[in-house]
């Protein structure tokens, strides 16, 4: 869903709709996932920012030589 919800925002703001009834419905998707499946805020920021340094892991790995 971390993921999701990063791309997703990603999508929506090329296509200048994250802002608006888009965005908002799709904010309350993925929340509304988290509610289903008992994934608390608090606990889906945490993972929001471990995948950003995950990514910046991947990052600077892809940058060393072979």
């Amino acid at each position: 869903m971390a993921d999701l919800l990063l791309r997703g925002n990603v999508i929506l703001e090329e296509h200048q709709l994250l802002d608006g009834d888009v965005g908002d419905g799709f904010e309350a998707f993925v929340l509304g996932v988290l509610q289903e499946h008992r994934i608390s805020k608090e606990v889906f920021a945490e993972t929001l920012i471990a995948l950003s340094r995950l990514r910046e892991t991947i990052d600077h790995l892809d940058q060393l030589p072979p």
